[in-house]
């Protein structure tokens, strides 16, 4: 959510070089990432065009067999690196979609089923996100059907907290318990049911800007990554800790000249137990026709200390979203990427943060720069919505 007020410019460090170079937020120059991670990409530079010789050349998102990727579902494409969606409903999950009815936002979460019921948490913020740093809260909002439409149901946790991402921990022996990472407020509450209530955890020495945890229920482990690099990629046999680091942050993939990219979502996939980072890409020289634009980027890893990449940008999803009343409709920006799964491990919806317009025009909101699509979160309402997956 970090906005940054200055930007990589044509020429500079942030369009040549590595291009495992990362953007660090505050700065208009770029810092190379890890040799490794640059070697990586240069072995996956060397494959040819056409047709894949390893599993890397399908993203570890299917097989390469005889020359042609065979991806896994929900993948699809040469190198299945695009999510294969079905119509997504016509209103958002949760928060509307026009200033006329609302007087508050709502910007991603994702939800757990308990009972026959969906619950979701999700951020929410009175007017726009202007004010997201002051004014979040994590709602409870619950649904018979995944796809929504949510109603309200409890305030999970008060001014300020925000970025939930709600996490079903289950264990060997049978219990239970539902975790909330987040910022905010210590960042991770736990408690025996969705309803709550939400009690804090407090790891020593925490600190993690937006949360991207993964819960190995067969090893019974913790794996966390966070938006800042310097945390690191952390593991842990209990919340309380302690956290371990077992190597770098998940790499932000090259997404195209004057982007990068911010907010990992960390998911290891059930059919090979290959480790997979979604983020959301951000191209502030991107000022009209948004749905043209970066909106998304996928990193790959078998081991979790060496990440690919396609050595040709090919994002997740776009912002384009095809509806279910046969419509389809341009977002300014999507964001927030959090994965829904089946009881098989397989990611079957996709949630998201998103700015309601399909651009904003290029107006300035701040005195300094003009809005790039990204930005028109911060001039509009935005609400989360939902992306069912061809599975």
């Amino acid at each position: 959510m970090f906005r940054p007020r200055t930007r990589a410019k044509a020429g500079s460090a942030g369009s040549s070089g590595s291009p495992w170079q990362q953007y660090v937020p505050g700065r208009s120059s770029m810092r190379s990432a890890h040799p490794i991670l640059v070697l990586s990409l240069i072995q996956l530079l060397s494959a040819g065009a056409a047709g894949c010789t390893k599993d890397e050349d399908c993203s570890l998102n299917g097989l390469c067999t005889g020359g042609a990727c065979a991806c896994d579902k929900p993948w699809r494409g040469p190198a299945c690196g695009e999510l294969d969606f079905l119509p997504s409903p016509a209103a958002p999950v949760y928060g509307g979609a026009s200033n006329a009815t609302l007087n508050y936002s709502t910007w991603g979460g994702n939800p757990v089923l308990a009972n026959d019921t969906y619950h979701l948490f999700v951020a929410r913020v009175p007017g726009t996100l202007a004010m997201w740093y002051k004014t979040s809260q994590i709602d409870r909002a619950t649904s018979r059907s995944i796809t929504g439409p949510y109603t309200y149901a409890a305030t999970a946790l008060p001014v300020f907290a925000h970025n939930p991402q709600i996490v079903h921990q289950t264990f060997r022996n049978g219990t239970e318990r539902f975790v909330l990472f987040h910022i905010g407020q210590g960042g991770i509450h736990a408690a025996e049911s969705p309803e709550g209530p939400f009690l804090p955890v407090a790891p020593a020495n925490w600190s993690c800007d937006n949360p991207a945890p993964y819960w190995d229920a067969a090893e019974e482990t913790w794996y966390l990554t966070c938006r800042t690099k310097k945390n690191g990629l952390r593991t842990a046999k209990h919340l309380a800790g302690p956290w371990t680091q077992i190597g770098l942050a998940p790499p932000e993939p090259p997404a195209g000249p004057d982007t990068w990219c911010e907010d990992p979502y960390l998911y290891r996939d059930a059919r090979r137990g290959h480790w997979h980072a979604l983020f959301h890409a951000v191209n502030l020289e991107q000022l009209t026709d948004c749905g043209a634009g970066a909106t998304s980027a996928h990193a790959f890893s078998r081991d979790l200390q060496t990440w690919g990449t396609l050595p040709t940008y090919v994002q997740p999803y776009s912002s384009r979203v095809a509806l279910e009343d046969g419509t389809s409709r341009t977002l300014a920006s999507v964001e927030r990427p959090k994965f829904f799964f089946d009881g098989q491990g397989t990611p079957t919806h996709l949630f998201n943060g998103a700015a309601n317009v399909p651009q904003c025009g290029g107006n300035t909101s701040d005195g300094k720069r003009p809005n790039s699509c990204s930005d028109c979160k911060y001039v509009d309402h935005t609400n989360t919505i939902v992306r069912p997956l061809n599975v």
